[in-house]
């Protein structure tokens, strides 16, 4: 499984430009809004700068069902994780 290439540590707001800042506040991006209501635009760059935790999330249940002999049913949920993990890292 390839590791993820982007910017590493916590990422976070800067909710005067709604820009995505890393952990030493260099930005990372900026949220755009395009004719969207203050509350999707806040939702966005929320959902942005939660994507590393979410990224390490998807490798953490990654790792936990891989340890268990699950049920077949969870075999699809481990190639759907794996592709998802792929998705965000190459």
């Amino acid at each position: 499984m390839s590791e993820f290439k982007g910017t590493k540590g916590k990422w976070v707001i800067n909710n005067t430009k709604y820009q995505i800042l890393n952990e030493n506040k260099n930005p990372l991006c900026d949220v755009w809004n395009f004719n969207k209501s203050q509350e999707e635009y806040e939702a966005n760059a929320k959902l942005i700068s939660c994507a590393p935790e979410m990224l390490d999330m998807l490798i953490e249940i990654l790792d936990y069902l891989k340890s268990d002999n699950q049920a077949e049913a969870e075999e699809m949920l481990i190639y759907k994780t794996k592709e998802l993990i792929k998705k965000a890292t190459e």
